[in-house]
């Protein structure tokens, strides 16, 4: 009986050192866990120079709208999850379901846009292949659009500039176009970011969960030549996660071509739809020399002039006017609002810039590049050194413990 006692105190002293190994390797799986999404990726890093930026410049303008056709326009979102990976990823309703409620209100285009995965058939008629890449801590997300493949490149944790630049040139090497997923979310992009970034070609400036409007200004200001978009970023179907954040495109965009010529011309404007039946619209807006025309149907109440940084440089009570954009101005948008809160934002009338193909290029710089793989590669066998050596001693430790309290038990 005595020695049972005995052994019965022996096996309690001994379960806090167990449960005590259990937690130590428990942390060293997290650390073998961050190493694995650490090394594989973060050893690829690529360092580049960025060319210094240069705004917008030259005596003539670009217009996107110069061919508007208000007859005949279509509604498009990019930005939709379904059910996708077994249910790991956040998406509440099938493929099927959510192409149906775009279509039931009336949508031309409406594109699926599942984490790392195409969701639909390259066959079908007109389809538009997009996926959000992304899996990172601080949501630095993007929509690969026309993709013709899928790019698992990440970096997980922190993202520094070159390593962003580098995730974009990789999903624009497989698709025709590249878009910032709603940059303000989480200090996902910052202002620095938006200055030097090159090689995507749309910022999500209007989602449910970020307005991305003030660094889409700083990219801009800072000439490049990227469109804004405005899309539901839909995860499960309601009525208030539907149909309330959408892009609308010119009339020409009969066809799958067109409507990628659309895009690329940037001859499309981003809506917000807070009431569900707001009813503004872009008639027209052309450009003769340095004066803007413009015309907004519906029941516009305010217009705003946004040009160079953000800033407000006019404000119209009514839907129609005439502006001169003044000589200082390298580019100018529309913000257009109405009693009921609803926001029309036009993609903006650029100077010509005959420079911006020469800066809008990243170099290697292989010097730093080494450096940094180096750094990589040194932390990680410098943490798994001190894994294994911690982990060698204290399993020696524990075993040598348990084995001498076991046989004060017995004794």
């Amino acid at each position: 009986m005595g020695k049972l006692k005995m052994l019965g105190w022996g096996l309690t002293k001994a379960l806090p050192s167990t449960f005590l190994l259990i937690f130590k390797r428990l942390i060293l799986l997290l650390i073998f866990i961050f190493l694995a999404l650490f090394f594989p990726f973060y050893i690829q890093t690529e360092i580049y120079d960025f060319a210094q930026s240069e705004p917008f410049s030259g005596e003539s303008f670009y217009n996107p709208y110069q061919n508007w056709q208000s007859e005949g326009s279509q509604k498009a979102n990019f930005h939709a999850h379904s059910e996708a990976w077994l249910g790991i990823t956040n998406g509440g309703n099938s493929k099927a379901e959510i192409t149906k409620a775009y279509s039931d209100k009336g949508y031309g285009i409406a594109c699926l846009s599942n984490y790392q995965s195409i969701s639909g058939q390259r066959a079908e008629k007109d389809f538009l292949p997009v996926y959000e890449h992304g899996f990172n801590l601080k949501k630095t997300h993007q929509l690969g659009i026309g993709a013709e493949g899928v790019s698992f490149m990440e970096f997980p944790f922190l993202q520094n500039l070159s390593q962003k630049q580098l995730i974009i040139n990789r999903i624009k090497d497989h698709s025709k176009f590249v878009a910032l997923a709603h940059p303000a979310l989480m200090h996902g992009y910052s202002e620095n970011d938006l200055k030097n970034l090159v090689n995507y070609d749309f910022i999500e400036v209007l989602s449910p969960y970020a307005v991305s409007l003030a660094l889409w200004d700083v990219a801009l200001s800072h000439g490049r030549r990227v469109w804004g978009l405005s899309n539901d970023d839909l995860h499960k179907i309601t009525p208030q996660s539907i149909g309330k954040y959408f892009n609308v495109l010119s009339g020409q965009a009969t066809h799958l071509a067109s409507a990628e010529k659309l895009m690329k011309d940037g001859c499309f404007y981003a809506m917000h739809d807070k009431s569900g039946t707001c009813k503004l619209s872009l008639y027209d807006l052309t450009l003769k020399g340095d004066t803007l025309n413009f015309e907004f149907k519906g029941e516009p109440e305010k217009v705003f002039v946004i040009s160079d940084n953000g800033d407000v440089f006019a404000l119209f009570s009514k839907g129609k006017g005439v502006f001169l954009i003044p000589k200082n101005a390298t580019y100018v948008r529309l913000e257009v609002s109405d009693r009921k809160g609803n926001l029309l934002i036009t993609n903006p009338v650029i100077r010509n810039n005959e420079k911006e193909a020469a800066f809008s290029h990243t170099i290697i710089n292989d010097f730093e590049t080494m450096l940094y793989k180096v750094a990589v590669l040194t932390s990680t066998l410098f943490i798994l050194l001190i894994s294994f050596s911690n982990l060698t001693k204290r399993i020696n430790f524990q075993i040598k413990d348990m084995i001498f309290k076991l046989s004060l038990a017995y004794s």
